[in-house]
């Protein structure tokens, strides 16, 4: 990681750790999508928009500018969850759910550029941390560290398909057809995955 990126992830940390409860305070701790009660640990400072150096302005300037608000951690997630490639916005919609589990997954999407250092493609797709590990494991996807400019990058991408096993086979033709219906996040295939094949460290 350059410095660049070091210093805006410090002044991002350092900017919540000091308006966190100031901002759940003016909202009188209260999640301003579904109204609950909301506290400092199940709630989450919420940018609605980002206006150029946020983390260098006061949290009442953010406010002014109708930029941040504050709400609970289940609609924090609901809110940056996108289901289909065309709703993916690097800086709002950067989450999904996973194309082999369908459990939840931060970040899912622009971490798994598959083949690529940077950017999305027409067939990337949501990948949780643990199906990601598994599959490397299992030599389904390859892993390799590069860093370019100064920056480290962790280039994740298919196998041969010719050389996997009839499991991984089966399990890459599933995630091309999520692929080609451009649709993640169907909590029935989540259901329907589990009770053919258990949990996903039993895939292979």
């Amino acid at each position: 990681m350059n410095e660049e990126l070091k210093e805006h992830y410090k002044q991002r940390d350092e900017w919540h750790k000091r308006n966190v409860a100031l901002v759940a305070e003016f909202f009188k701790r209260t999640c301003q999508f579904c109204n609950r009660k909301t506290n400092l640990k199940n709630g989450a400072i919420h940018h609605l928009k980002y206006t150029g150096n946020d983390y260098k302005k006061s949290f009442e300037k953010l406010l002014e500018d109708k930029a941040i608000t504050w709400i609970c951690k289940e609609c924090h997630k609901f809110e940056h969850i996108a289901y289909t490639i065309e709703e993916i916005n690097y800086k709002m919609k950067h989450s999904g759910y996973c194309a082999v589990c369908n459990s939840f997954s931060w970040h899912g999407w622009y971490k798994r550029g598959f083949g690529r250092i940077a950017g999305l493609r027409h067939d990337s797709f949501p990948l949780c941390d643990a199906c990601l590990e598994v599959l490397i494991e299992c030599n389904v996807l390859k892993r390799e560290a590069k860093n370019i400019n100064g920056t480290d990058y962790d280039i994740i991408y298919f196998d041969n398909f010719l050389n996997l096993s009839d499991k991984a086979k089966y399990l890459c033709k599933e995630i091309s057809k999520k692929i080609k219906a451009n649709v993640f996040g169907d909590r029935a295939l989540k259901v329907n995955w589990q009770n053919k094949h258990g949990d996903q460290l039993g895939l292979f």
